[in-house]
């Protein structure tokens, strides 16, 4: 067995809300889970059939829940929740017989709703309530947004387009947590202490960064049409006025500013309507995100159940310059006879020097 914190890992898996029996666990060959922001999470699970027994037992069917946790032996941590969307059959010459589930999280089945629609007098936040319940969502965290558009329309889009396209704008998060919809405030815009911390040498194996000036913006101006006031907006926020990312010292909008001598600009005409103050929020939001682009991050380490989107981790012992919180944007948990292995995408907008 893979080990957590220095204690014996612990895997549970639960399809149909039963746990499955020792037998079955002792088949498992492999299990993959993979998140990215605004993205389904997707579950691979792997075991031998020898027999094609499987094939018949009513746990593996499409349309199964699953949950998967993983820890210490006291306190095992969730690392999916979904359901089984694909059986596969895998038959290989010289090799024992296997059978695939790949499950996928709740983000799928906003996915898979399409509309043409318009929404009158409502929030974004009151959208998203409602396509949380047309996907049959429950226990869902959504921020209440601000402002009231008379006219929304959704284009042929699908429930999952839609809401990613009003998150980039205003700066939320599209996630699942358990079975519900997380339509939030992205987490970067607030200091938090990291649940994850890494440290080359212990429990970080590989890690590669990299800085890369190429996408930073100096200012982003957004142009509206303010409902209230009638009259057309324009809100322009400069490098230095973004959310600071975890515990950056140098960051990077004033490197290419001052280093480079850019005055990248970039105007954002596509927001219907908006007043002077959100539109100096969409404006934030806009160049915090181009800003992340500056120090972008990979790698390696022992499993870590701990890992969640959205949230920061923290790095230590790869130098001054590269250690420090940065915003964690995906990871894969991988584990399987040889042990239980996280790997990592993380990134900030600046440096910690």
């Amino acid at each position: 067995m893979a080990n957590v914190d220095g204690d014996v890992a612990k895997l549970i898996i639960k399809v149909g809300g039963a746990k499955l029996t020792d037998d079955m666990m002792d088949s498992l060959v492999s299990l993959k889970v993979n998140s990215a922001l605004g993205a389904t999470s997707i579950s691979k699970i792997d075991f031998f059939d020898k027999s094609a027994e499987l094939q018949t037992d009513a746990k593996f069917e499409v349309g199964k829940s699953v949950e998967i946790s993983i820890g210490s032996q006291s306190a095992p941590s969730v690392i999916f929740n979904g359901d089984v969307i694909r059986i596969d059959y895998i038959f290989v010459t010289g090799e024992i017989d296997k059978i695939r589930l790949i499950c996928y999280d709740g983000l799928h089945r906003l996915s898979k709703i399409w509309h043409s629609r318009a929404f009158i007098n409502k929030k974004i936040s009151d959208i998203a309530t409602t396509m949380a319940s047309e996907a049959s969502l429950t226990g869902n965290k959504i921020d209440a947004t601000t402002a009231t558009f008379e006219h929304l329309y959704q284009n042929n889009q699908s429930n999952l387009d839609f809401l990613r396209m009003h998150a980039k704008r205003i700066g939320y998060e599209v996630d699942i947590e358990g079975k519900g919809l997380v339509f939030k405030k992205a987490r970067y815009q607030s200091a938090t202490s990291s649940a994850v911390i890494l440290k080359w040498g212990d429990n970080l194996i590989d890690f590669n960064a990299k800085i890369d000036a190429s996408d930073v913006l100096a200012e982003v101006v957004v142009s509206s049409w303010d409902p209230d006031t009638k009259k057309n907006v324009e809100s322009s926020v400069k490098a230095g006025s973004e959310y600071k990312v975890g515990t950056v010292t140098t960051r990077g909008t004033s490197m290419v500013k001052t280093k480079l001598k850019s005055e990248a600009k970039v105007y954002r005409l596509d927001i219907p309507s908006a007043t002077s103050a959100e539109a100096t929020a969409i404006a934030k939001t806009h160049l915090t995100m181009a800003s992340m682009n500056y120090l972008k991050a990979e790698g390696i380490c022992k499993g870590e159940p701990k890992f969640a989107l959205g949230k920061t981790l923290e790095i230590k012992g790869v130098g001054t310059k590269i250690s420090g919180t940065y915003y964690i944007s995906s990871f894969e948990h991988i584990y399987n006879k040889k042990g239980f292995k996280t790997s990592f995408e993380i990134q900030s907008n600046g440096t910690f020097t």
